[in-house]
Parts: structure tokens; C-alpha cells; sequence
């Protein structure tokens, strides 16, 4: 939701789901989450370098085998 707003320009939409629910705005998706406080590319990161860590032990445990 929040690219499809960013692409577009759009400020404001309605949520619907069946009917009309509300309206979602730029402000309710930024107060919302907390991409703000721990962006995805730091999510990512922090993933990827714990399963570098688990491969390294594996291969550690493999080769002491």
C-alpha cells in the first residue's frame, strides 16, 4: 500500500472490503508501522548475516566431523 501510494501520488484511498471500512492515509501508514524506526534494508541485513553464521557453523560442525 504504501508504494502503490509513494508511485502514484495518492494521499488518501478507501478501504473496502466489502464495504466501506475507512479511509487509509500517507500519515496512517507512516504512524503505523515501523519501517521508519527499523527499515527493511536493516531487517534484511540482520537476516542475512545470522544465516552466514549458521552456515559457517555448519560447515565448522561438518569438517570436525
Amino acid at each position: 500500500m504504501a508504494r502503490l501510494f509513494a508511485n502514484t501520488g495518492i494521499r488518501r484511498s478507501p478501504a473496502i472490503e466489502g464495504e466501506l471500512l475507512g479511509i487509509i492515509s500517507v500519515t496512517d501508514i507512516l504512524t503505523k508501522n515501523n519501517f521508519i524506526e527499523q527499515p527493511k534494508s536493516v531487517v534484511l541485513e540482520q537476516e542475512i548475516e545470522k544465516a552466514i553464521a549458521e552456515a559457517r557453523a555448519i560447515c565448522t560442525e561438518k569438517k570436525e566431523k
